[in-house]
C-alpha cells in the first residue's frame, strides 16, 4: 500500500513546526532564501514572542487535531496578548497562517518519511486535488511519477505555492500498475519566467512556471539539511534581525534540546559515524565581538560530532570530578545557553563557562570557531571539564568576551 498524506504521523509535522527557528519579518518577502523548513516567519510579525507563541498555537492546533475554528480561537489569543495590528481580514489572515504552514509542516515530515521507506518504495506520483480550483500547469503535472531521487522533485515537491492542495503518493511498480500509471520516461519540461514584485519593483528573478515566488524547493530536503548551512543563512541576516531570532529562540531551543538529548543517548550507545548534530547558535553580541577580533564565524551554528561526544563520555569515566557529568553532555544545548561568560583563549578557541558547579567550580566548554567537520565548517564543540572558577579569570591566558565571571 503506498503511504498517502493523510497517513503522515503528526509528530513529524509537528517537529516540524517547532524545529523551526522565529525570524520577524515586515513582508511575506523578506528573506526568500531563508529555508521555509527552517525558519518560521509570520509577514508583519516583527516581535519574535509573537511569533514564538503563533508558532506554537500553529504546533498544538496539529498535536490536538483541530480545525481552522479552533485555530483562530488561539489566533486571537495570542493577538490580544501581544497588541498585535495585521493586515487583512481575520478569516483570510488565519487561513492563509493555518493552511500554508501546516500543509507544509506535513510535507516536510512527508519527505523524512519517503526517505525511510525509497528502497522499497522508489517512485513519487504528484496529485492535485482534481477540482475547480487547482492551478492549471499542477493540473498538467497531475499523475507525473518519477524516481524519488529525480532532481524534478528539488523544485516541485508540494506546496508549490501559497494554498497549494497538491501531495504525493509514495510507490512501487506494483502500485503504478494498481493505479494504472507508467513511469515517466521524462520529467516535465522546466518552463521559467521572470518575476516582478508589481508593488515594490523587485525583482526575484527567474521561477518555474506554476510555482510561486519562494515556493520552488523541497521543503522535506529543507528540514533535513545541515543546520550548519542555515546557520550560514542567518550570518546574511540584518544584524537586527539575526539578534532578535537568536536571542528569542524559546520553541525552536525546546525542541533543540530535546532533540539533542535523544541523539546524545543513542550516539554515545553506537559506534561513532562521524555525525554532527547542532547544539545551540553563537549569539550576536558574540558574533560581533569575535568580528571585532577578525574572527567572523561562518555559520551562526555550534555543533558537535558524535566521535567528539563519545571522547568526552570516555574521558569523564577516567577523570571523574574533573570532567563534565553525563548529564550536562546530554544538555547541552541548553547548558551553552545558560553559560555567565565567553572567553577568547589566547591559545585557540573560545571557552562557554557554564553555570557554577559544587566547590567554586565551573563547567567550561571548548568550541573551536570556523572549525571543518564532515566538509563543512562549523563552530565545533571539541572538549569541557570543570574547573576552579579562578583559573579562567588569568588575563595571559583569556579575554572576555561576554558575559562575568
Amino acid at each position: 500500500m503506498p503511504i498517502e498524506i493523510s497517513g503522515v504521523p503528526a509528530k513529524e509535522a509537528i517537529d516540524n513546526i517547532r524545529s523551526k527557528l522565529a525570524v520577524p519579518t515586515q513582508t511575506w518577502d523578506d528573506f526568500l532564501e531563508l529555508p521555509r523548513s527552517k525558519a518560521f516567519t509570520v509577514a508583519g510579525a516583527t516581535k519574535v514572542d509573537l511569533l514564538n507563541d503563533l508558532q506554537e498555537d500553529l504546533a498544538q492546533a496539529l498535536e490536538a487535531g483541530e480545525s481552522i475554528s479552533a485555530f483562530r480561537k488561539r489566533f486571537d489569543r495570542t493577538v490580544q496578548k501581544h497588541g498585535w495590528t495585521y493586515r487583512g481580514k481575520r478569516g483570510w489572515r488565519t487561513r492563509v497562517i493555518y493552511d500554508n504552514n501546516l500543509r507544509s509542516a506535513r510535507m516536510a515530515g512527508r519527505w523524512e518519511q519517503i526517505q525511510r521507506v525509497k528502497s522499497r518504495r522508489p517512485y513519487l506520483i504528484y496529485y492535485t486535488v482534481g477540482d475547480q480550483r487547482v492551478r492549471d500547469q499542477h493540473r498538467q503535472w497531475h499523475a507525473t511519477a518519477l524516481p524519488v531521487d529525480h532532481d524534478w522533485w528539488d523544485t516541485h515537491y508540494p506546496p508549490n505555492d501559497w494554498g497549494c492542495r497538491c501531495y504525493v503518493v509514495s510507490a512501487n511498480e506494483k502500485t503504478l500498475k494498481k493505479r494504472g500509471i507508467s513511469l515517466a520516461e521524462e520529467a516535465p519540461a522546466l518552463q521559467e519566467s521572470s518575476r516582478v514584485n508589481s508593488t515594490t519593483g523587485e525583482d526575484y528573478g527567474l521561477v518555474p512556471k506554476g510555482i510561486g515566488v519562494g515556493w520552488n524547493n523541497n521543503v522535506g530536503k529543507q528540514w533535513l539539511s545541515s543546520d550548519i548551512a542555515f546557520g550560514e543563512k542567518l550570518m546574511r541576516l540584518p544584524q537586527s534581525v539575526r539578534r532578535a531570532a537568536l536571542a528569542h529562540d524559546g520553541v525552536h531551543h525546546q525542541h533543540l534540546s530535546k532533540s539533542f538529548s535523544l541523539w546524545a543517548a543513542k550516539s554515545l550507545r553506537q559506534k561513532s559515524q562521524n555525525k554532527v548534530h547542532a547544539a545551540g547558535w553563537l549569539q550576536d553580541d558574540l558574533i560581533e565581538a569575535l568580528k571585532i577580533k577578525d574572527i567572523a564565524p561562518s555559520t551562526a551554528t555550534i555543533s558537535i560530532s558524535d566521535t567528539r561526544l563519545k571522547r568526552m563520555q570516555r574521558e569523564f569515566k577516567k577523570s571523574k570530578g574533573k570532567q563534565l557529568p553525563i548529564d550536562l553532555l546530554h544538555d547541552l544545548p541548553t547548558q551553552l545557553r545558560k553559560s555567565q561568560a565567553v572567553l577568547l583563549d589566547k591559545k585557540g578557541g573560545l571557552v562557554f563557562v557554564l553555570p557554577e558547579q559544587a566547590n567554586n567550580r565551573s563547567g567550561k566548554i571548548i568550541v573551536l570557531v570556523n572549525f571543518k567537520e564532515a566538509g563543512e565548517q562549523t563552530n565545533s564543540v571539541r572538549s569541557g571539564g570543570l574547573v576552579p572558577l579562578g583559573s579562567l579569570r588569568d588575563e595571559k591566558q583569556y579575554e572576555l568576551l561576554t558575559g562575568e565571571i
